[in-house]
């Protein structure tokens, strides 16, 4: 059985991601441990968290403050996003207030302006992270990692903690983000032509009623709906106007212009309760508030209803349409890329601890097996998250089919009204980019 797994070491070049025939599988690396044996650790007596104890024996030792890198993960489950929010339970939250009870950050800087606080991708509620960055100015005290997790909830872990330079951006350095969607193939099963009335469907009495939620996990991608899948992802690839696949950006706004390099669909594996699923892999410079689940959620519809992948273009043009988001759980952020920056700080630093997941894949692993990838398997067969995502959108077909064709044309002509596409789609409150 191939289960969903965090690919740590993929690069910069999009040339040079993991294999589309393989699922999610993590190469054998050194250790962490064994990668920066050289490096002096930022919690090793010997290293830059050295203590200075203060002379007199009556006040707590002192420790040195220093701009740190902070690796993590997390599951998403139950939080607003990851970012700071005022009044909001999110995992940024969770890591500050961590932070002030291991005793690197002081309560009177329990404060992202004052620690000088950076990250590298912003996620959305309910998504999850394999490997995520972030920096501040934080006291470097022994331990420093082990400290932090013991004050933090498990499903949140930080796999090192240590020095950066002082002009280290956790965003700004950061050369690109991989992500990945995870979702069950009885979710790309074809729909009835009744419901998209101008699409290539067959005739058929059939409805999504007729079948129960057994008989529907019983499904198997065919090899032409993969290869169809496959050309719609391969047409996000390049740089295009993304203003439909997020929320309130306009067709002219400079910021809806974004870089894909790789998008591709890994060979569907079937775990041991019968349920096919199968990853899709997406790299880029940064993406938009839902971006990639909107994309997700444009290709879903077009293998179910069997519209052409010449559709993709003509989303990028000066046309509005409503593309629904896919549900959050299947999202995962594999990891950011720092190839440029560590390169760069090599060169000029020998023992410089480069930024790079893959030294950490025996600490990623076993966390996103036990709180990412069961929960996502969990969820779908108790609450068939998926399934539900299917019946709605099919409940709304009218609002779709205008733009589900069989010649991948957008009929405008036939596109609802403001009135009758209410309550289309209820997008988050939060308007911030997910990277």
């Amino acid at each position: 059985m191939t289960k969903r797994s965090h690919v740590a070491d993929a690069p910069d070049d999009a040339s040079e991601l993991p294999d589309a025939k393989h699922v999610r599988t993590i190469p054998v690396e050194d250790s962490a441990e064994a990668q920066n044996a050289s490096a002096p650790a930022p919690n090793s007596p010997t290293g830059a968290a050295a203590c200075t104890a203060d002379d007199d024996g009556g006040k707590p030792a002192k420790f040195p403050k220093q701009r740190m890198a902070v690796l993590f993960g997390y599951r998403g489950s139950g939080y607003k996003g990851s970012q700071l929010n005022p009044g909001q339970n999110t995992i940024e939250k969770e890591l500050m207030d961590a932070f002030v009870a291991a005793g690197c950050v002081t309560e009177a800087n329990n404060d992202a302006k004052k620690v000088g606080l950076n990250r590298c991708a912003r996620t959305d509620k309910g998504v999850h992270a394999a490997g995520n960055v972030i920096s501040l100015k934080m006291m470097a005290i022994p331990e420093i990692v082990s400290a932090v997790n013991s004050k933090l909830p498990e499903q949140i872990r930080v796999f090192d903690i240590f020095q950066v330079t002082s002009s280290f951006n956790a965003k700004n350095h950061c050369g690109g983000r991989q992500y990945e969607y995870t979702l069950p193939t009885y979710f790309l099963k074809k729909s009835y032509k009744a419901l998209y009335p101008h699409s290539d469907l067959p005739v058929s009495a059939e409805t999504t009623d007729s079948e129960n939620y057994i008989e529907i996990c019983k499904h198997r991608l065919e090899p032409s709906d993969l290869a169809h899948l496959r050309d719609i992802l391969k047409c996000y690839e390049g740089t295009h106007n993304f203003h439909n696949f997020t929320v309130g950006v306009k067709f002219k706004e400079k910021c809806a212009g974004r870089y894909i390099s790789s998008f591709t669909a890994c060979d569907p594996y079937i775990r041991e309760d019968g349920v096919e699923w199968i990853s899709l892999h997406v790299s880029g410079q940064s993406f938009m508030l839902h971006q990639i689940r909107k994309m997700v959620g444009l290709a879903a519809m077009m293998v179910r209803t069997a519209t052409p992948s010449s559709l993709v273009a003509k989303t990028f043009a000066d046309v509005k349409i409503n593309v629904p988001k896919v549900p959050g759980i299947g999202l995962l952020l594999r990891q950011p890329l720092f190839t440029a920056y560590n390169a760069q700080h090599k060169q000029l630093h020998a023992t410089r601890r480069e930024i790079d997941f893959k030294h950490y894949t025996s600490s990623v692993q076993p966390f996103v097996e036990k709180f990412i990838n069961a929960d996502l398997y969990a969820s779908e067969s108790s609450d068939h998250v998926f399934l539900r995502w299917c019946q709605n959108i099919d409940l709304r077909s009218g609002q779709y089919s205008w733009w589900l064709t069989a010649g991948g044309d957008i009929l405008a002509d036939l596109k609802p009204t403001n009135s009758q596409q209410d309550g289309v789609e209820e997008d988050d409150d939060e308007k911030n980019e997910e990277e």
